[in-house]
């Protein structure tokens, strides 16, 4: 995880003090009432998903992420809600899709999800869009 990415996304980000002492906390292993999440959630693909809705929402005054996902070898899917503006989010984030979209291989012809994970981190989204926007990977549009 890039540190000052994170430091970056917050500085810009209009999210509430709290929130973003609670993401710094998390990224440093502490849990916080403003982000919960799915039991079995890792906490590095949950910060992926925090640092892609700061990214993307960088207007909102944001105060409390829930985040259901599930986890796989190379992807992270689910959904999430924000306060104060409950905004809902469909998100798949897939380093194996990524690495196929890059040509991203490893020494014997497969996507190299691991490389791709690390060269775009955060960025590995297949989709992240509310419900209402398109279905079309690569398109985060905020809700009107």
């Amino acid at each position: 995880m890039n540190n000052r990415q994170l430091k970056t996304l917050l500085e810009a980000s209009a999210a509430t003090d709290t929130f973003k002492k609670a993401v710094e906390n998390f990224e440093n292993g502490l849990d916080s009432d403003c982000i919960a999440h799915s039991a079995d959630s890792p906490k590095v693909k949950v910060l992926r998903v925090i640092m892609k809705l700061i990214d993307t929402y960088p207007q909102e005054k944001i105060s409390k992420v829930n985040i259901s996902g599930q986890s796989s070898c190379s992807g992270y899917a689910g959904k999430l809600s924000f306060e104060p503006a409950g905004v809902e989010i469909e998100f798949d984030w897939d380093c194996y899709w990524k690495a196929e979209k890059e040509g991203m291989t490893t020494w014997y012809g497969q996507p190299d999800q691991l490389k791709a994970a690390q060269k775009f981190g955060y960025q590995c989204f297949k989709k992240f869009a509310s419900p209402e926007t398109t279905d079309k990977p690569d398109q985060f549009k905020a809700p009107l």
